[in-house]
Order: C-alpha cells, then sequence, then structure tokens
C-alpha cells in the first residue's frame, strides 16, 4: 500500500511536469526519485535502529542521527548534482522532490492507526 502511493505521486509529478516540456518531466523524475530513494532510506534506518535499540539505546540514538545526516548530504548532494552536473531544471526537479516528501508524510499519517 505504501508504495503504491509513492508510485502514484511519480505518475502525478510526470503527468503535471509533461505539461511544460521533456525537460521539465526529466527534471520532476528526477527530484521524485530522489525523494522516494530517501523515503526508502528513512524506512531502512529506522528499523535498523529499532533493532540497535532493542540491545543498546544509546547506540540506537546514534543510529538515527548519523542515518538523518547520511540522508540530509545524500540530498543535498543529488539535488546539487541534478542542478549543476545533469543540468536540470530547478523549479521541477524541487517540485517533485517536495510532492514526494509531502506523500511520505501524508501516507505515514493514512496508515497511521492512531488517526481516523
Amino acid at each position: 500500500m505504501y508504495i503504491g502511493i509513492h508510485i502514484v505521486a511519480v505518475v502525478l509529478v510526470a503527468v503535471l511536469a509533461a505539461t511544460h516540456s521533456v525537460a521539465a518531466t526529466v527534471a520532476a523524475l528526477y527530484g521524485a526519485a530522489l525523494g522516494a530513494w530517501l523515503t526508502w532510506a528513512t524506512r531502512r534506518n529506522t528499523d535498523h535502529a529499532l533493532a540497535v535499540a532493542m540491545q543498546r539505546s544509546r547506540r540506537g540514538v546514534m543510529v538515527v542521527v548519523v542515518g538523518f545526516f547520511l540522508r540530509l548530504a545524500v540530498a543535498i548532494l543529488g539535488l546539487g548534482a541534478g542542478y549543476m552536473a545533469l543540468e536540470l531544471q530547478a523549479l521541477p526537479m524541487l517540485g517533485g522532490f517536495v510532492l514526494m516528501m509531502m506523500v511520505r508524510v501524508l501516507a505515514m499519517l493514512a496508515l497511521d492507526t492512531r488517526y481516523p
């Protein structure tokens, strides 16, 4: 279910960007793919931190903090590489990235049983 929401978001990004140009579509898909990868990395890091925290709680916190900074660096470098090295359009790339991050938050809220 969670991955299905992301697939729908990527298709939405592609359709919205396709109304402008092919270059905008590619940039938006790149940003969305980067956002999807960061979502996957967050989930993987959280699962790993939980497993580590079961044994040693301080080490679990360290795994979360190190994982955060690694994902932050990947996001900055990925967006920078898309803009500088690949020469993608900035606004569609950032739009795809931000949309994917918003979808992640909304998917977590929708799939959480604490919320109606």
